[in-house]
Formats: C-alpha cells, structure tokens, sequence
C-alpha cells in the first residue's frame, strides 16, 4: 500500500498561509491520514488519472472514457463553492471570524488568479434543501475538543480537533459544492486541500489569517489546483534529488510545460537548464513568490480533465448555482441506465434507455423534447409532464434496435423546454454511455422418428434468454406418442414440453418419437359355467378379430355385452376395424320353470315361488300368518305336500301350490273384586280380531274404580271395548264412596338457613297450621318443623321440612415462624383452603409454609350432607430473623423461621454464587455447601437445643447470623 501512494499523488496536500520561498509541506503526513480515513484513495486516484490521460490524447477510441466524454464544452466552467467559517467565538470580523466581505473578496482574488485554468468559483445560491444562501455558513469551534487551543489535526494521530470532527458538521454533499473551511489554526502549519476522490469529507482547509494576508489569494488558488488535480511543481523531488522527467505526463507534476525544480528553487533551477523553467519557479503550485503567479497550458489540461472526470462533473451541473428567486427554466439530467441487464445477450436486440431528469429551477415544467442518438438512430421524444421545483420524474426512452454484437454508444439530450430551448444551465442536459452489447440468436429445430405417425410443433429462431418455447405433439390415428427426445436424452414423456432458451447453450434439435397403437380384445362368459369362448388377444390398430361362444350343456346363450350395452344376438361376433380396447361378455341362462303359490282364504299371505326359476335350483316357499290366523298345510292339486310353513324342494317341473289358515278362538272372562258394591256382565268366547265388550255394573252406595288384569290397570271406564286377540280374565274393581284427602305433598330436607317450598292438592281452599291460606306457600324453619295443611271438606294432611345443620368451620392454627399448622373439625364430608397467598389445600389439617412477611386471610370451606359452610380468619407471618452483623460490609440474608425446630430456610437478596457454614459456639463446623444460589432449606432437627451461627460469603463480603434451635 505504501508503494501505492508513492505512485498515486495525495488527495490532502498542504500549503502554508505565507508564500515564503522553501515553506515546508506535510505531504506525507496528510498521506498517511488519507489512507487510514479512506481505503479506495488508490482506485479513486487511478480512476481519475486513466481520465486525464485519455482526455490528454482525445482519440475517437477513448473520447467517451468512463461515460463522460459528451459534456458541453466552454471557454470557463463555473462550479459552486461554500465557505464554512469555524470560529472560536470572536465577533464577526474578529480574529478567525471573517465578514462575508472579506470571503467574497477572497474569491474574486483567487478567481482572477484560477482564470487560465478555464474554471471560475461562485459563491452557490442555493443550500442542500433548495433553500437561498449566500453560500457561507458560520460554527463556534469551541465545542470540538482542542479545536480553540491547537487548531485542526488531518494527522493520522490527531494531537489537535480531527479533520473529520470539524468538517462533519458543516459539509454539504461533495457532488454538489466545494467545501471550503476557514479555520483560526492548522495543527501541522499550512492549509492542504483534497485532490480528486470520492471521499465524502474532502475540501479546502485554509487558515483565516492567510486569507486576510497579501499572498492569501495565491494560497487559495493554490489549493483550488490541488481540488482540480494539480501538483505542487517540485513533485516528485526531494532534499537535493530533482524529479525524473523522462516521461513528463507521468512523472513529476505530469504537466510537459513545467520542467522539475526542488522545493527551495525560486530564482533559479537547480535540477538543469530548461527554457521554460520559470514556468515552475513563478507557478502557483510552488512555493515561491512572485509578482507574477501563471497556470501552465498543461496544467489548464489537467483541470479541465478534471472538471470533466468522474469525481467534479457534478459540480458543473449542480443545483448549487441555481437562483432560488424570479423566473428560473432550468431541467437537469440526472442520470443515463438501461432496462435491461447488459451482462446478458440482449434480449431481440432491443436495448432501452431510461433518464431521470430533475427540476432546479422555479417554473413548472409542462413538457421536454429530448433526443436519443446511438449509431445510425437519431430520434426526438417528446414528453408532457407536470414537474414542480425540486421533484424528479424516471422517463423511458424509445427502444435503440442493436442488430450485431459491440460496442455502442447511447447519447441523450434535452432540447426542448416549455416548447423552448432555454435553460439556465447548459451543463447538466446531455448524459452518454458506453455499452458492450451482445446480440446471440439459437435456432429450435423438431421432426419424427415416423413421418406417418405425427408431428411437432415449437421449432424458429430465438435471441432471448428464459423466454419459454412450448414443443407441441400430435399424434395421428394409430400410434402412440412414447417421448421427445434433445439429441439422445429425453427430456419428457409428456406430448407438450415447455422449456427456457438458453442462448449458452447454441442450437438445439429435438426428436417426437412414435410407436405403432396396438389394442386388447378381452372376452369372458357369465355365468362362467355357461359357455366358452375363442378369438380373444392382442390386434394391432385396424384388425378385425372374430369372437366366438359356445353353450355348455344345460344353458342357452343369450347375447354379447360390451360395457353392460348389447352388441349382439349371435354366438360369432366379427368385430369392427380396432380403434380401442375391447371387453365383450358372452352371457349365458339356465332353463326356467314356473312355481305358482296362492292362499284358500285371508288367513296370510305366501311368498316364494316365480315365474322363472331355473332347473334345479331348490326352491323355498312361505306362509306367513296374519295376527288372528294360523298356518294348517300345503295342498297341490287338493292334495297335503307339507305341514311345514317354509316348504324347501327342488325344482324340476311346474307347480301350483295353495296355503291354508284357520281363524284362532279366545275366551274371555270377567270377576269382580267385591260383589257388595258392583257387578260384571260380556264374558264369551270371541274369534280372534272379533270386538268383545265387558260391562261393570255399580251396585248402591259403591263406586267403580277400573278393570285390571294381573293387577295392572287396563281401563278406567265401566264400557270396556277391545279387539280379542288372546285369553284374558278381567276384574272390575269397586269400593265404598269416600270423602276426597287433601294432600300436603313430600316431606323435604334444607340447608340450615336455606327456605322450602310447600304446595298442597285435591282442594279448593287451603288453610296452613302457620296461618297461610295460599296452595304454594315458602317456610324457613331453623328446626326440624311439621307443617299442617286443611282442605275446603275438613281433611287434613302432614308435612315435615327437615333442616340439616351446616357443617363446623371453625378452624384453629398454630404459627411457628412462617410455618402455620391449621386444624379443621371433624366429620365434615369436604374441606377447601385458601391461604390467602394463590396457595390451596384440601387436606383436612394442612401444615403451610409462607414464603413472605405479613397478614394474611384464611379462608376454610367445607361441605357435610350436601350443605356447605365457610370462615375467613386471618394469621400474622413474621420470618424477620434475629443475628448479629460482624462485617461492616456484610451479606444480608434471612434466615426463617427463627427460632425452628427441625429446618431453616436461608434466602439471599440477590441471585449471585454463595458458600453457606454453619457453627455452633464454640467454632466447630456443623454443615457446609457451596454454589448456593438465591435460598437453600437445612435440617437442623438432629441439632442439640441451643444458638447456632450462619455465615455467608460470596469471595468479597461476609455475613453472619444467629439462629435458635428448640426442642
């Protein structure tokens, strides 16, 4: 890297604030700060002279170097500049705080000496944000460290302010402006400057008080050299040892017209005689003084490469030198990129342009007329926009056609403004690009492998990549499409095969291939016992097999089926010419018989039987009886054949068959429970389905209740009418006539403390042994209580409401530190806790152990013979241990409970690593741990009674307490 920067020049060069002749530079200094601040110097500074060299030769070959070789061309290039003051807090016109007066003054000096150079600085006329300036800004530096004692540092190790943390806050962006920093000192003496890069703090820094001197114009020209790429003019020498001037434009200054001299020759040259050495000893890029400071003709070369390269163009054209006030026509044109990815073959060749343009200047712009050039094509685009001040707008170009593979210029232009070719600035509205354009094509070829068979479609020429080309194949009548094959590979099974050009790959040539169709005849019998069949296989497409089907012994052949459809009545089917898989069935049929089945009567009815039923197929039939009838016999011809309802036999011949039923007989009979108060009449045999009737006939002074039969009541009417369907013996059911019971419904149970709800029946009116007169009445008794109710005809009833006591929740607890036992009364069915701390139980004497301090609300729920009771009581937890502290600096902890009986539980007050030891008191060691983290429990229950001691260290501080075991 440092051979690097030997070869490339500086970006920051110093220059001192006087001109004194062999004023000392920090060149080497500022280098080494430029390298660490920014690592790409090296490529920046190679970018920027490959430029200049190729701008020097100005050959068609290299005339558009780095795309900026179509810019307009003046005899003076006017670029923007802001000068940022950094004061320490003087008045204005104090000390390091010049006046705008003086900064003006300053740049016209300067101008008038840059003026051979063909660039001209202004003071911008607009900030960053389009707002007016006056293009100086103003910062107190105090603020910076050492900014007011030492002044501005770009070293490498900066014993004064930073050069970044002063320009920092003051920079406006690079692309636009020339930052130019008056400073109250420079750490290492002179001012320095930034050569061209695209190091985002670069610019000027001259000390205040050079600018104010007799020389400070030449040292602020001198600095705007280095900012245009000028060396000093003893570059290259050092101590006593001249340049090498071999080769001029790439040695020393590399200006031709300005001959090698040391850094202390003013008067004369002491590296040789050249005519023209006063073009060294008076230039502004040495250091000597002289009445007369010039800039070469080389070193115009040089500058005016420079505002055309990649890192200064921009200023030409920036909005920096724009009025913000009055009416102001001005579009730029931001940047020149393409559609498409150049990378790759172009796409048909069409090549398509996009520009962003943007507007500067104070007037709307309603529409443009831009040109587009690139070879032969010379087109002119208009365009209607709505562009207000300070918007950009992307525009898209007409497609350029590339017809070759190359190297093509694409050069754009606006020409037309508001329907005027006016702009302020002529700068910034043309943009050019060198393109490397490829331009491929591949040609898609398809046949068959059989011409008869088919073909493919999809075959042409292409010049794009992944655009999708479809292969389509149809296949002919009588072949089958088997694959498609690239060269020797298939690349797909499926007649239609999409796939993406890949121009890479050249031309491609696919193959359809082809089998001849072949067809199976399938052919079966049904029933497969019925017959046999021939003339089935395999045909190719267009036979005509024949079938054939022969019937076996017994069967008789019916037709040929193809997919359930009939085909045809002959046994010999010559099929027509084969165009698809054929599956014939011959079907084939028994001989039939005819079984016919009937009934004598309507005693049932008969199933079974038909009018086809095959030879020799046993044959069921059935008598089914109806409700009131039953089966007798079969008779055929008048003769008995079967007593069996379910005849089996075998069919041989045709049969006519008769069932025969009789109607069943029942006996009823009728009693009565007591003749005193009634009597029974309808006793008789009935046949089945008949309506038989009973009648009960009430004697004086009785009173007819029901029929029964089996004791269970069947009727509730004397008239008792039903179909006779089974044997049955009937009571009719009397009694005395008796005054109607009121009735005061069920005895009830309630929960101590809950109500009942009483309702009485069979009454009108209604009188309670409590003095309620309504049917439904609510009691809440506290005891056992028997409730009496009377009805309107003087009969009473009884009701007892049982109250059941609620269960005993009166709980006691014992409190050992903050461990409580709690003990509920027995015999209750549940018990619930609530330990006011989100923990529960449902033992019934619970041991709970609370983990913080305070009151806490209990609360015990229990339930005994479905009644439920509960208390809420409260306890009062204190686990605050007592110790002694014997470190100033000690470990808190808490140690509970104390005192215990048989655990203690430690806790600490944060989360970190402890080790734990406990002593008796005499010293000796009972119990230790280490890693203890937040709480640990120890069993102390085998400890003698008697004081204990826990000490807590975490390897900075120690705690110790006191702790009591009982027994």
């Amino acid at each position: 890297m440092r051979k690097i920067f030997k070869v490339i020049t500086a970006i920051f060069l110093l220059y001192a604030g006087s001109v004194s002749a062999h004023e000392q530079c920090e060149y080497d200094a500022v280098e080494q700060s430029m390298a660490k601040l920014y690592p790409n110097y090296a490529s920046d500074r190679m970018k920027q002279e490959t430029f200049t060299n190729n701008y020097r030769s100005r050959t068609a070959s290299n005339a558009r170097m780095l795309n900026f070789g179509c810019q307009p061309t003046t005899t003076m290039y006017t670029i923007p500049i802001v000068v940022h003051i950094v004061h320490v807090g003087e008045p204005i016109g104090t000390g390091s705080n010049l006046t705008d007066a003086q900064v003006r003054a300053s740049v016209d000096s300067m101008n008038r000496l840059l003026a051979p150079t063909g660039v001209k600085c202004v003071l911008a006329q607009q900030d960053p944000n389009g707002n007016p300036t006056t293009g100086i800004t103003r910062m107190d530096g105090r603020s910076i460290p050492n900014y007011e004692n030492l002044g501005i540092d770009p070293s490498t190790n900066p014993t004064g302010a930073p050069d970044t943390l002063v320009k920092k806050p003051n920079m406006w962006p690079i692309a636009d402006y020339v930052n130019v920093f008056f400073v109250k000192q420079i750490t290492i003496g002179g001012a320095y400057s930034s050569m061209p890069s695209a190091y985002k703090y670069q610019g000027l820094v001259i000390q205040s008080s050079a600018i104010t001197s007799v020389s400070g114009a030449k040292t602020f020209a001198h600095e705007m050299g280095h900012y245009l790429d000028l060396f000093h003019t003893f570059q290259g020498s050092s101590g006593s040892t001249c340049a090498l001037n071999s080769s001029p434009y790439t040695q020393g200054d590399k200006c031709g017209d300005t001959p090698p001299v040391l850094q202390a020759d003013c008067s004369s040259s002491s590296c040789g005689t050249y005519p023209n050495v006063n073009n060294s000893l008076l230039n502004i890029m040495g250091y000597c003084w002289a009445p007369n400071m010039i800039f070469t003709p080389d070193q115009r070369d040089r500058v005016q490469a420079a505002v055309r390269g990649p890192f200064r163009w921009s200023l030409v054209s920036s909005h920096g030198l724009i009025p913000t006030s009055g009416s102001i026509t001005e579009v730029a044109l931001d940047s020149l990129f393409f559609n498409q990815d150049l990378s790759a073959p172009l796409c048909n060749g069409f090549l398509t342009p996009v520009i962003q343009i943007k507007n500067l200047g104070t007037i709307r712009i309603d529409n443009l007329t831009i040109r587009v050039q690139s070879g032969v094509i010379d087109t002119l685009v208009h365009v209607s926009i709505a562009l207000l001040r300070g918007a950009t707008q992307l525009i898209t170009l007409p497609a350029v056609k590339i017809v070759a593979s190359g190297s093509y210029n694409v050069h754009t232009s606006i020409e037309g403004i508001n329907g005027s070719d006016s702009d302020y600035n002529a700068f910034n509205n043309e943009l050019c690009v060198d393109v490397d354009v490829i331009v491929q094509s591949v040609t898609v070829s398809t046949n068959v492998n059989i011409a008869a068979a088919g073909s493919m479609s999809g075959a042409g020429i292409f010049s794009c990549n992944d655009i999708l080309d479809t292969l389509n194949v149809v296949t002919n009548t009588g072949y089958v499409f088997q694959n498609i094959k690239r060269g020797n590979t298939i690349v797909s099974t499926n007649p239609m095969y999409v796939f993406p050009i890949d121009l890479s790959q050249g031309n491609q040539n696919f193959t359809a291939n082809f089998a001849v169709q072949t067809f199976t005849v399938t052919a079966t019998t049904a029933p497969t016992n019925g017959g046999t069949v021939t003339g089935f296989g395999t045909f190719n497409y267009g036979s005509t097999p024949t079938v054939t089907f022969k019937s076996k012994v017994g069967y008789r052949f019916v037709n040929a089926t193809e997919n359930g459809n009939p085909i045809s009545t002959d046994s010999v089917i010559t099929l027509p010419a084969l165009t698809s898989n054929r599956t014939i069935v011959g079907n084939f049929t028994l001989k039939t018989f005819l079984v016919n089945v009937s009934v004598n009567g309507v005693g049932g009815t008969v199933t079974g039987g038909g009018s086809s039923i095959s030879y020799g197929t046993n044959t069921t039939v059935t008598a089914n009886e109806f409700s009131c009838y039953q089966f007798t016999n079969w008779t055929e011809n008048g003769s008995i054949v079967s007593t069996n309802k379910n005849y089996t036999f075998t069919v041989t011949n045709t049969r006519n068959l008769v069932a025969n039923f009789t109607q069943k007989q029942y006996v009823i009979g009728v009693v009565v429970n007591n003749a005193s108060y009634g009597t029974v009449s309808g006793g008789n045999t009935y046949g089945c389905g008949n309506t038989a009737t009973v009648k009960a006939h009430i004697k004086p002074g009785g009173k007819f209740l029901n029929w029964t039969e089996n004791g269970v009541i069947v009727s509730l009417d004397s008239i008792y009418s039903f179909q006779a369907s089974v044997a049955r013996t009937l009571v009719a059911n009397f009694e005395q006539v008796q005054l109607q019971q009121v009735n005061a419904g069920f005895d009830q149970s309630i929960c101590f403390g809950s109500t009942a709800t009483l309702t009485a029946t069979n009454s009108t009116n209604y009188l309670w042994s409590n003095n309620q007169s309504q049917q439904t009445i609510t009691v809440s008794p506290t005891t056992t209580t028997s409730y009496v109710v009377t009805g309107s005809n003087g009969t009473r009833d009884t009701v007892v409401v049982i109250v059941k006591p609620l269960p005993d929740v009166a709980f006691t607890r014992i409190i050992e530190g903050n461990r409580v036992q709690f003990t509920a009364p027995n015999g209750n069915t549940t018990y619930s806790w609530n330990f006011g701390d989100s923990e529960s139980s449902s033992d019934q004497n619970p041991l709970h152990t609370y983990t913080t301090n305070g009151k806490k609300y209990v609360t015990l729920q229990s339930t005994l013979n479905s009644c439920t009771n509960q208390r809420t009581d409260s306890v009062l937890i204190n686990c605050v241990t007592t110790g002694i502290i014997t470190n100033t600096n000690e470990i808190d902890f808490k140690i509970c409970p104390n005192p215990t009986t048989d655990f203690i539980t430690v806790t600490m007050d944060s989360y970190d690593t402890y080790n734990v030891e406990i002593f008796d008191l005499v010293g000796q060691s009972m119990w230790t741990s280490k890693d203890v983290h937040k709480t640990i429990n120890v069993d102390v229950s085998y400890y003698p009674q008697g004081i204990y001691v826990i000490k807590v260290d975490d390897g900075k501080s120690i705690g110790t307490k006191r702790f009591i075991v009982n027994k």
